[in-house]
């Protein structure tokens, strides 16, 4: 392949590149300016709190801030837990509603971080 060609296909390429930033600039400014960026939908901390002191064994917190999966973790550790402790109080059932109580305290501390800007 020549120089020449190397060149006319560098250019195309570099003119496609720029215009499909041109195009995705114009499409989140446009969301912007149609709410879809903005702050409409931020999550309050306070209800964060609420959440967590509430049902935070659950992890419901968790899901309403954005951690499906963790959230879903620690739903499913409590309901096992809580399950394993009435059902037939066993060792298991006290370690995993341990380690749920634990998840629960320390999410006190991480929920500042988890609530998106």
């Amino acid at each position: 392949m020549d120089q020449a060609t190397k060149d006319r296909i560098t250019a195309e390429l570099a003119a496609e590149y720029r215009e499909t930033i041109r195009q995705t600039a114009a499409r989140d400014d446009a969301d912007r300016r149609g709410g879809y960026g903005t702050r409409s939908g931020a999550r309050s901390i306070s209800f964060a709190y609420f959440i967590w002191f509430t049902f935070g064994e659950f992890g419901i917190h968790r899901i309403y801030l954005g951690r499906i999966r963790s959230g879903a973790l620690m739903l499913g550790l409590g309901l096992v837990s809580g399950a394993a402790l009435m059902v037939a109080p066993s060792t298991a059932g006290l370690v995993l509603g341990t380690a749920s109580g634990i998840w629960w305290l320390a999410d006190a501390f991480l929920i500042p971080g988890m609530v998106p800007d």
